[in-house]
């Protein structure tokens, strides 16, 4: 492919309607393709030809030598088919002959049998076949990485051999060590469908439906209840607890620092350290309201997968918190690996004491999901409204704690 120039790449963008993030690049990016700043790479261009013709099925005249055109109105991706083999690299004009590894009859050769001109049956290609000519295709695996992310594209890679013996024997679908993994040599066959759709190829016929059959069966996890109770039996339950009770003595005689402050609060909230984290450093902003020895936060934390609306911990706490803030505290993004440096204390565990402590008072598991940030957002509102049951219990199970403050 010859080197093509930024106004010239970005004009061809513009023209089929393909967006920056479609392309994996920023629009700041773009701007200096426009501008001359910056000289798209073969990569790149080969990546746009490939969206253009995906989605509009047209070959425009700056891809001509990217593809083949099969006929007045289609395209052709250059596959590896018998005898042949892709170069790999879009610049690359030509597919390059290889002498077959065995001499095969083409499907439709003729040849003079005893004198008489006969037509040769055509080879019949079984599914597994047809899908590994597929999967041996670099023209394939140039596909799959422009369109998936890196970490897709490995995984992909990595199940398609899988997915050629299942084709052979369903049955090895249960010997897979877990149900998720099968599941992921299955999708290997959608994509496997979606690139054949997108080139116009025949879409080859995997019953995925049966063979979700031969998955093994899902693994039911323990109750929750039990995985905390069964780490009270620890000795590290009594030490984390006390590495928390040190801090806020400390921080009564000599004021709150970020690290003994992080400790405290994440045995009285239970929170994930990105959370404690984002409510100390926004904590004059963030709605309160106070309900006699203790305060409820509402966080409206939302980070993806990560979430935390409401929290309730001590009022003196919240006073401490007062105090860090006031003097010109903030807690920076390393404050959870220096508290495992420093006092070998890791949140997740002060999470599960949490939970073991509330659970023991009697607060409902709904709440505790509430308080730990495990329900979606439609939910909170309701929680809120409805908040006193939840306090009571949590005064019950901090009680003698709360004490120490």
């Amino acid at each position: 492919m010859p080197d093509m120039l930024g106004p010239q790449f970005v004009e061809l963008m513009e023209r089929f309607g393909v967006t920056p993030s479609e392309l994996k690049i920023t629009p700041g990016y773009k701007n200096k393709l426009k501008n001359a700043d910056r000289r798209p790479s073969r990569e790149l261009v080969a990546r746009l030809c490939l969206k253009i013709i995906e989605k509009h099925s047209v070959t425009p005249p700056e891809c001509r030598e990217f593809s083949r055109v099969a006929g007045p109105g289609g395209f052709e991706p250059p596959t590896a088919g018998l005898g042949e083999r892709y170069s790999g690299d879009a610049s690359h004009k030509t597919v390059m002959r290889q002498k077959p590894a065995s001499p095969t009859m083409p499907p439709y050769d003729r040849r003079k049998v005893g004198g008489v001109v006969a037509v040769a049956t055509p080879r019949v290609e079984s599914t597994a076949d047809y899908v590994e000519s597929i999967l041996s295709s670099d023209f394939f695996w140039k596909w799959v990485k422009t369109t998936y992310s890196r970490g897709h594209y490995y995984h992909i890679r990595k199940k398609a051999p899988l997915l050629l013996k299942v084709l052979e024997k369903p049955g090895l679908l249960a010997e897979m060590p877990s149900r998720s993994y099968a599941e992921t040599v299955l999708k290997v066959a959608g994509v496997v469908k979606k690139f054949c759709e997108a080139y116009g190829r025949p879409v080859p016929q995997i019953d995925t439906k049966s063979l979700r059959k031969f998955l093994p069966r899902k693994q039911v996890a323990p109750a929750q209840s039990a995985r905390w109770l069964s780490m009270l039996r620890g000795d590290d339950v009594d030490a984390y607890t006390n590495v928390a009770m040190s801090a806020v003595k400390d921080m009564k005689e000599y004021g709150p620092s970020a690290r003994k402050l992080f400790v405290a609060t994440a045995f009285f909230t239970g929170l994930r350290g990105t959370e404690i984290i984002y409510m100390v450093n926004n904590w004059r902003r963030l709605p309160k309201e106070q309900a006699g020895d203790v305060v409820v936060v509402e966080l409206a934390y939302d980070r993806g997968p990560k979430k935390a609306y409401i929290t309730i911990m001590p009022a003196k706490l919240a006073e401490m918190i007062d105090r860090f803030v006031e003097a010109g505290g903030r807690m920076g993004q390393l404050i959870v690996n220096n508290t495992y440096r420093y006092y070998k204390v890791q949140v997740k565990k002060y999470r599960k004491i949490w939970v073991t402590l509330t659970m023991r008072a009697g607060m409902d598991e709904a709440w505790r999901d509430a308080l730990q940030g495990r329900i979606p957002s439609i939910q909170v509102k309701h929680y809120v409204e409805n908040i006193q049951d939840a306090i009571e219990h949590y005064k019950r199970a901090f009680e003698a704690y709360m004490k120490l403050l």
